[in-house]
């Protein structure tokens, strides 16, 4: 009898140790996290979705915000980490970045009235910025991505204004009987450069953002216009007609050292720098209607971008160098396009009965 006891007790302690195992995972944590990025801007909307298999449940989390669920959402843009922690002491770490969409800004007279709008990339979300009784041309981002520059002849001429990136706090900073168009910010955000006839001719200025301290730093009886400071605050190009041109000059951001990047026939004009500062996209009608072109920063190299037998305008880099968004007259109106710096990814944004134009690019991404 003792002996059938033992046999009994022997195959439960078997039985049970072989539950046990199977109880328990003795595959290691694998962590996967799905990402909802954010949908429009100035909305904390974004989500992070986390998968665990492998160890032992249950689970305990823990994200770099403080949060201590397996998901977490209303979420800013940035890097999210995650430490997870099974019930055998076993950790393992993971991280995921949520990303604010792709957004422009950019003028249209679609009320009838030159006005400014919002909107993302793949022409979601749109939100009309103004509604004034002027006229708004010229919009572009502030380089942290608060503040819109723009000229309106609200007050009767063109002077240039900045707002928030809502619309909101329109000021006025110049004041001045002639025209002013083109705002430029400095890559540091403290200044913008833009130009003005108010001297007889087109000729280039600097200004404090809040409108003081302005500096005249072209003076020729030639037409200088449309300033783009480069990445590194260190110079600006522009257009002239210093050589006949118009054509794309580049100058240190004083105003002093001058020389052409652009010498061929036809007009060559509104150049605008790659984020890396190694390349300038511009527009010309050296061949024809007006097509975008590329070339170096030192005007070397120059190649056609578009072949779109269109007029093609106000070219704007992507903050990451990777496209290149532009206005495009192709049905009759003009719309916004964009395409990738080696000619691939043509496509329309916008599609509208009436005119886009002044796209630029919100700065951060």
């Amino acid at each position: 009898m003792k002996q059938c006891i033992v046999l009994f007790l022997f195959m439960l302690s078997i039985f049970q140790g072989c539950k046990n195992s199977n109880d328990s995972n003795t595959d290691s944590l694998t962590l996967t996290i799905t990402v909802s990025n954010i949908t429009q801007l100035g909305e904390t909307n974004g989500s992070l979705d986390l998968t665990v298999s492998g160890g032992t449940a249950p689970y305990e989390y823990l994200w770099s915000n403080g949060e201590t669920s397996e998901d977490i959402d209303s979420l800013a843009a940035g890097v999210y980490s995650v430490t997870v922690t099974d019930d055998d002491g076993e950790t393992k770490s993971d991280s995921a970045e949520v990303l604010l969409p792709e957004v422009i800004v950019f003028c249209s007279d679609r009320t009838g009235n030159n006005e400014i709008y919002l909107m993302n990339l793949d022409g979601s979300n749109l939100i009309q910025l103004t509604n004034n009784t002027g006229e708004e041309w010229s919009c572009v981002w502030s380089p942290d991505g608060s503040k819109i520059a723009y000229a309106s002849n609200l007050e009767g001429n063109y002077d240039i204004y900045i707002m928030n990136a809502d619309g909101s706090n329109q000021q006025r900073l110049t004041d001045n009987t002639a025209d002013d168009h083109g705002p430029s910010w400095s890559p540091d955000g403290s200044r913008i450069a833009f130009w003005s006839d108010r001297d007889g001719d087109r000729e280039i200025y600097i200004m404090e953002i809040d409108g003081s301290g302005l500096q005249k730093i072209t003076s020729n009886a030639i037409m200088d216009t449309s300033p783009k400071w480069s990445p590194d605050g260190s110079k600006i190009t522009f257009y002239s007609d210093q050589y006949g041109g118009p054509d794309v000059l580049v100058m240190d951001a004083d105003g002093t050292n001058r020389q052409a990047l652009t010498s061929s026939a036809g007009r060559n004009f509104l150049p605008d720098w790659s984020p890396d500062g190694m390349q300038i996209v511009f527009e010309s009608d050296r061949h024809g209607p007006l097509e975008l072109y590329l070339m170096n920063s030192d005007g070397s190299n120059q190649e056609r971008l578009t072949f779109m037998n269109g007029d093609n305008h106000e070219p704007d880099w992507s903050p990451d160098g990777t496209k290149i968004v532009f206005v495009s007259f192709q049905n009759g109106n003009f719309d916004i396009s964009v395409i990738n710096p080696d000619g691939t990814g043509l496509r329309n944004i916008t599609s509208h009965s009436a005119n886009d134009f002044s796209p630029s690019w919100y700065p951060i991404q």
